[in-house]
């Protein structure tokens, strides 16, 4: 008997953070996948794996095969693309956004799946330092409130006072150009100073915590 063929290791895609991909056939076969991607499947058995080389989510009512074939199905003017959420107990859903992969002619069709797991993308302080030349003490009160954290839980976590870490937003407020907390944590999440965290080192991080 014929062994099945390993699927493909990708490299990781250039960016900030690293995007965990996967390629599929229509029929979930699983041709090719990041590293990120290897370290969220392994990390969520409970609501995806990968059985005998195909990609199988959990509940088994997740329209995964009926997505690919749509997405896959025949070329038309119009891209295809979609998204799935896959629920998991006590935490945040996963997410998969769907869309054909462009390959050469001739080509068997297949998709490309881009895996995210927010519970693994966080505000990298050193890079919030570089881009908009926050202090540390302005960079780790920057990630809390991203988080969304009070200047109060921040005073009560660091011992500070609570006019202390006042003080640090308006700052923050002033070196980014936004005029209220809302437009600060949106230009934060928008801005290329996120790093993606490796899934078995996730557990038990808080907004809060020391750095």
């Amino acid at each position: 008997m014929t062994p099945t063929p390993r699927p493909l290791l990708l490299p990781e895609p250039f960016g900030l953070p690293p995007a965990a991909q996967l390629r599929l056939s229509p029929l979930q076969t699983l041709l090719a996948w990041t590293p990120s991607a290897q370290r969220i499947v392994r990390a969520n058995p409970e609501c995806l794996y990968v059985a005998e080389r195909r990609l199988q989510l959990l509940p088994a009512s997740t329209p995964l095969q009926d997505a690919l074939r749509w997405v896959c199905g025949p070329r038309s003017f119009e891209p295809r693309e979609t998204t799935l959420a896959l629920p998991r107990p006590g935490a945040v859903p996963l997410t998969l956004r769907i869309s054909r992969h462009k390959g050469g002619l001739g080509e068997p069709s297949q998709a490309v799946v881009w895996l995210a797991d927010p519970a693994l993308v966080v505000l990298d302080e050193g890079a919030l330092r570089g881009a908009f030349g926050f202090t540390p003490a302005e960079a780790r009160v920057a990630v809390a409130l991203a988080n969304g954290a009070s200047a109060a839980e921040m005073a009560t976590a660091w011992g500070l006072q609570v006019n202390t870490v006042q003080m640090h937003v308006k700052r923050l407020l002033a070196k980014t150009r936004t005029a209220r907390q809302a437009e600060l944590v949106g230009l934060l999440w928008r801005s290329a100073v996120q790093r993606l965290v490796d899934p078995m080192d996730a557990g038990g991080c808080e907004a809060c915590a020391d750095t």
